[in-house]
């Protein structure tokens, strides 16, 4: 097995243990983006504890990053994109 291998298998292993973690500590997740291009803000649906909200985010972001969102509740928090 060559270094290069080895390192795509190991990103993998902790790809797979850092979305577990993610799972069971309840963050909240994007799941879709929706850009609107009036104003250029973008919209995105977040999952968090069950319940899906369409929020407001600060940039665009590519799949498996992590963005910047005002919940429902006001406050900013980080969100996990995997869509």
């Amino acid at each position: 097995m060559t270094n290069n291998n080895l390192s795509k298998d190991f990103i993998a292993l902790l790809t797979e243990l850092f979305e577990g973690l993610i799972k069971k500590a309840k963050f909240p997740v994007v799941v879709s983006c929706k850009i609107i291009s009036k104003t250029g803000d973008n919209k995105y649906l977040v999952k968090r504890n069950g319940n899906t909200h369409l929020v407001r985010g600060r940039g665009t972001y590519p799949p498996d990053s992590i963005v910047e969102v005002m919940l429902p509740d006001g406050e900013w928090n980080r969100a996990f994109i995997v869509y």
